[in-house]
């Protein structure tokens, strides 16, 4: 008994030890002026690397935040930093601030203007949650995130620019604002469910089946939805704008880049989809159960296709017979056409270079499949309980008997000449080395056989 708690007692100092190596380290809180901050030590070299502002007197009226103190930079705004002090009328946030901290400013009601220097990368969650009088937002330029509900029920911010170089707007940002207009960049590669829910941007179109936010579709009125085309100089589709709707035909239109996670999710009477080549993204689980989904052509631009985009789940299976990869995509990601079981035929493109875990899953009509030289990766059951029963593998480096194909008799080959019961050519020699160590032994016969097996 004595051995198992010392065991006991190990283990968990060991856990401890290695949880504190790669944790930064914090100081305990110190005040300058009207501000409580701590050091941290990033690197966990003993020496501080940087500051972090964590509260704030509450009768504070008027805040500057210094670039730095005792010498190190004030790099971030924590979590709570200045929640609910009621007496704030005006804080100047500094360059070299990183970070607007989760509900940083929550709850500020007579805070009226805020100005973010370029230096800012990301607003996280609830930053500036219902702060009743926010009216005045400038955005910097290196900004990449807003988060989640980050402006939710700013019930008088009526305007926003959102700068070049964001990427991503959460989940509710803008829920419950007074939005009557916004500028969206280009950049923007991802807006969450419901970020302008409940907006006047969204209430003035109560009309229209499907709400527009600048150039993005954001959400729908209806899901008696029978024919959706986007508008001329829509860019994106936001997540989950028409996820369990009745559209049976949607057309993406050019110009559209980005198909966000969830958009047609479940519509289960989508029949025809046209997808325009302009899209570089398509989100995850955008296409999820349409299981009377009978044709898709990915678009030639295509650089990102996401997990589970085609699947189906606890339906009968969209009547999907081919896919053909395009050049540009580069992975095909788990489970992304999980369950296609009327999928017959599958051409990778010339850029693909990993098929992930599951990708393929269960695909029952998909009997054989080409595997280009370009692909470097096959992941564990990329293909489990599919149809298949013939594989080509245009790779030299797995084909020891020159056939042109990859099966086992290549794993058998490499065995005999293992022991000695054949000879190799500098040609054969090189393929054989499946694991390219400049030998060839049992273990390129065990990672073509795995290689198989997958």
């Amino acid at each position: 008994m004595k051995l198992k708690k010392i065991t006991a007692f190990t283990l968990a100092a060991a856990c401890s030890f290695s949880l504190l190596s790669v944790m930064p380290y914090t100081a305990g809180a110190e005040t300058y002026e009207d501000l409580t901050y701590e050091t941290v030590d990033e690197d966990l070299d003993t020496v501080d690397d940087y500051v972090v502002i964590t509260g704030c007197d509450e009768d504070a009226v008027s805040v500057s935040i210094p670039p730095e103190i005792n010498g190190l930079p004030v790099r971030k705004i924590g979590e709570k930093a200045f929640c609910n002090i009621d007496s704030l009328t005006e804080v100047k946030i500094p360059d070299g601030i990183e970070t607007i901290g989760e509900l940083a400013f929550c709850g500020c009601d007579y805070l009226t203007a805020i100005k973010l220097p370029d230096t800012v990368t990301e607003i996280c969650t609830k930053a500036f949650y219902y702060m009743s009088s926010l009216s005045d937002v400038e955005l910097g330029s290196g900004l990449k995130t807003i988060g989640e509900q980050a402006f939710y029920e700013c019930e008088n911010l009526k305007k926003m620019i959102i700068p070049e170089g964001v990427l991503s707007i959460g989940k509710e940002a803008f829920g419950r604002s007074g939005l009557t207009s916004i500028v969206l960049p280009e950049s923007l590669n991802e807006i969450g469910l419901n970020a302008f829910y409940s907006t006047p941007l969204i209430n003035s179109q109560s009309d229209e089946p499907v709400y527009y936010v600048h150039n993005w579709v954001v959400g729908r009125s209806t899901d008696y939805i029978s024919t959706f085309e986007t508008k001329e100089g829509t860019r994106g589709i936001a997540n989950y704008a028409l996820a369990g709707s009745n559209v049976q035909y949607a057309k993406i239109g050019d110009g559209v880049k980005v198909i966000g996670d969830y958009a047609f999710n479940y519509c289960g009477s989508l029949e025809t989809i046209e997808i325009a080549d302009s899209v570089t993204k398509i989100g995850y689980a955008a296409f999820r159960d349409c299981y009377n989904l009978n044709e898709v052509i990915l678009p030639a631009e295509l650089t990102e296709l996401g997990e589970c985009a085609f699947s189906n789940y606890n339906r009968s299976s969209a009547p999907i017979k081919s896919i053909t990869i395009p050049d540009k995509l580069t992975e095909i990601k788990k489970e992304t056409f999980r369950e296609c079981t009327k999928l017959e035929t599958v051409t990778i493109g010339s850029g693909l270079k990993k098929i992930c875990e599951n990708a393929f899953q269960s695909c029952s009509a998909l009997k054989e499949i080409t595997i280009p030289e370009n692909v470097q990766e096959i992941e564990w059951r990329a293909f489990q309980e599919s149809g298949l029963d013939t594989v080509r593998i245009e790779n030299p480096k797995c084909d020891a008997t020159g056939d042109g194909y990859v099966n086992l008799y290549d794993a058998i080959k490499i065995a005999k000449y293992i022991m000695g019961m054949v000879q190799f050519d500098e040609t054969e020699m090189y393929a054989a080395d499946y694991n390219e160590d400049g030998t060839v032994n049992i273990y390129d016969a065990i990672g073509i056989a795995r290689l198989l097996l997958n």
